[in-house]
């Protein structure tokens, strides 16, 4: 289904194809109990292209439980998580009044500075 998508060669994808765990797009709520090798993260949070500014209006991440989904989104990796963003360290803003997930989401060890596509944890 992905190689014909992806425009990949037909004996690439013969080859694989049963050997390969299934590729799935899932939302955060959604995505207990699969695990995979690798979890791809892609935030849907980003600049606005009038003002630059993010909004920190982070969804489910904003709720009193953010920092436990976001927790079995990362325990969902068995060896490790990428994430794919146009947020910088700098537009997620946190104070006391921030909710855990969101604290969570700005530890700098999950934004990179100047980067869109960072490897934040890796199992060995």
């Amino acid at each position: 289904m992905i190689g014909g998508k992806l425009g990949c060669r037909p004996q690439f994808v013969e080859r694989w194809e049963n050997t390969l765990e299934p590729f799935f797009v899932k939302n955060l709520e959604n995505v207990q109990g699969d695990e995979r090798d690798v979890i791809f993260i892609s935030t849907v949070y980003g600049p606005d292209a009038t003002t630059g500014i993010v909004m920190n209006r982070f969804g489910p991440i904003n709720s009193k439980q953010g920092h436990r989904r976001l927790n079995v989104l990362f325990t969902r990796a068995k060896h490790r998580v990428e994430v794919f963003t146009s947020m910088r360290p700098s537009d997620i803003r946190t104070d006391e009044k921030s909710q855990r997930g969101v604290h969570v989401l700005g530890v700098p060890g999950i934004r990179g500075e100047g980067q869109t596509r960072r490897r934040i944890c890796e199992w060995a």
